[in-house]
């Protein structure tokens, strides 16, 4: 029969044994089966707990598609979700599903509004008139207007793993936005941020809610927008980043670390303790680790908490580290160390040679502090127990145009925007 794809669930095979749809004018009730082999037990697990996650209010509509019958296509809400342990279901992955689903009205194309609230990172060099809030939205979007024709009429296109995505700037300062467009259901997730877990066949599924299933590894996590992703480093404390290049897949890995002193003793991040979700929605990903601190193998005795963001369309990942023991002073900088240049009024800085793809890595904070050039380490000026920075990284070392120089990075980091996609009428 035919395949169910809902949510953030889009392989058509494993939701491609519909046993029955019950259609009303106002809901749909569906149950099946997950489909896959035998071999595939931790895919079935996978998707077991994708159903169960779309319960969660992180993501109050998603698109339900029936692959045989696009005018059922549009936007739903769910109202219930459940997937069953039936006899066999953990040798074979045998596991039936049911999901009860209201529709929303206007679905089939719902417009959309993003209320878009804005920030000015307080920092010594670039004031708030100066600095670039930016709002991104898949590339099948139509007719976006933001309501006072402030933001660029022809978007920026970037390409992303999932889909292009139309990257709008907005030139006049930081304030309160709402953009208004279209969306088909079938583009809902382009270039969506995500947070994918490794199960134990060593492959990683997109997580939807935020449950994380019993057992992960503190490691075993990814960050994504399809632009940029970011993950525990082989190194262990450290963080990777990547960048998706496209027509070649993802691009070369760039590693940081962190670390901090009291004066007297420096601290190296080492370990990565827990993981967990905070916010996982397609426009704006959030996620929390314990991490630990150690110096020559004694273990700093507080705890130590790094919250990462990413928004769809971003270059830079936001992380904040919080302390909450004593005050000290904080670094972080890129694993192996490396000769950078400084950006101005000390703000921080970005490397200086290229990797594989001619792509170098930016570390910013804007409370200020110190880069080193020889190493692109950016510290601190003052004891901290709680710290912001962002990293990223440049397209082609900043010699590509707008929006990938190190400068647009700089400025958009620095005017940080929340948003919620809401369907209009709803």
């Amino acid at each position: 029969m035919a395949s169910l794809l809902i949510g953030r669930i889009n392989d058509a095979t494993v939701l491609g044994n519909i046993a029955s749809v019950a259609v009303t004018s106002e809901s749909f009730s569906l149950s099946g089966n997950i489909s896959v082999s035998g071999a595939q037990i931790e895919k079935a697990k996978a998707v077991r707990d994708q159903i169960v996650g779309l319960m969660d209010i992180g993501e109050p509509f998603v698109p339900l598609r029936i692959d045989d019958d696009e005018t059922l296509d549009g936007m739903v809400k769910v109202r219930s979700a459940t997937a069953t342990l039936d006899r066999g279901a953990l040798e074979d992955g045998h596991f039936p599903w049911s999901i009860t689903a209201e529709r929303v009205p206007g679905g089939a194309l719902p417009n959309i509004e993003s209320p878009l609230i804005g920030g000015y990172r307080n920092n010594p060099g670039r004031v708030s008139s100066a600095v670039v809030p930016w709002h991104a939205v898949p590339g099948a979007t139509l007719d976006y207007y933001d309501g006072a024709s402030t933001f660029q009429s022809v978007p920026f296109t970037l390409a992303s793993e999932t889909g292009d995505v139309d990257y709008y700037q907005l030139d006049d300062g930081v304030r309160r936005q709402t953009a208004r467009y279209a969306l088909p259901p079938a583009n809902w997730y382009d270039g969506a941020a995500r947070v994918e877990q490794a199960y134990p066949d060593g492959n990683y599924y997109g997580v939807i809610g935020r449950l994380m299933y019993s057992g992960l590894s503190s490691t075993g996590w990814r960050l994504s927008n399809s632009i940029l992703r970011v993950m525990p480093s082989a190194t262990a404390g450290a963080l990777d980043l990547q960048m998706w290049e496209s027509g070649t897949g993802w691009g070369a890995v760039h590693s940081f670390a962190l670390s901090a002193t009291d004066g007297v003793t420096l601290y190296s991040v080492n370990r990565i303790n827990t993981v967990s979700i905070l916010r996982n929605s397609p426009e704006d990903c959030r996620v929390r680790l314990t991490v630990g601190l150690t110096s020559g193998g004694i273990d700093y005795p507080q705890r130590a908490v790094l919250d990462l963001r990413l928004r769809r369309g971003a270059r830079v990942t936001e992380g904040r580290l919080s302390l909450f023991g004593g005050a000290m002073t904080l670094t972080v900088g890129p694993t192996p160390t490396e000769a950078g240049v400084a950006l101005a009024s000390g703000i921080g800085g970005y490397t200086t040679t290229g990797d594989a793809q001619s792509n170098t890595a930016l570390v910013m904070s804007a409370s200020g502090g110190t880069f080193a050039t020889g190493s692109s380490a950016f510290t601190t000026t003052s004891a901290l127990t709680g710290w912001s920075f962002g990293l990223g990284i440049i397209q082609n070392g900043g010699g590509a145009a707008a929006p990938w120089r190190y400068t647009d990075l700089r400025d958009e980091y620095l005017a940080p925007f929340g948003e919620r996609m809401t369907v209009v009428g709803w």
